[in-house]
């Protein structure tokens, strides 16, 4: 069990190492970076990432153990956050009208959802009210974010193709 979750992890934080390097470090810092470069930033988002992972669990802990909740449902919501951008992939896969906007858009609106949803939930516990399950947040970020992401798209034209038939 422990090897999968290393195994899960190790590639996450590799997959996120090299979207740092290839879509950020090579289009805006350096795009005549050498492949020694490349590698060497690569290990740094690395290591960046593994210590952002760890403060990550351990904010969740802390939240959990402060408010009173299952580690379960605490890392729910943390992780609810990331139900937003499959929405977006949605909205890239079957929308010939959607631009980079369109997702930004998408995942802001997502955003405020997700957060507005989480302070609700936080919100009704404390004053005893309980009235929804924190199972629900992500549902809330995945719909917001394809909802928004195809009716702001729906007024664009559509992209044109450059290929030739």
């Amino acid at each position: 069990m422990l090897a999968a979750v290393f195994s899960t992890l190790d590639s996450g934080i590799n997959a996120l190492a090299t979207i740092f390097t290839k879509d950020f470090y090579l289009m805006f810092v350096r795009p005549d970076a050498s492949e020694i470069s490349q590698v060497r930033f690569a290990r740094w988002m690395t290591l960046l990432t593994g210590f952002f992972a760890i403060a990550m669990a351990m904010s969740i802990s802390w939240i959990a153990e402060t408010a009173g909740n299952q580690v379960l449902e605490s890392s729910y919501i943390w992780l609810s956050a990331q139900s937003i951008v499959p929405g977006v992939f949605v909205l890239a896969v079957f929308s010939r009208r959607a631009r980079a906007v369109h997702a930004l858009i998408a995942l802001a609106a997502g955003v405020v959802v997700v957060a507005g949803t989480t302070f609700w939930y936080f919100w009704s516990r404390f004053v005893g009210t309980e009235t929804f399950s924190p199972f629900y947040i992500g549902a809330a970020g995945l719909v917001t974010s394809v909802v928004v992401g195809f009716a702001v798209s729906r007024f664009s034209p559509p992209v044109r193709s450059t290929q030739t038939k």
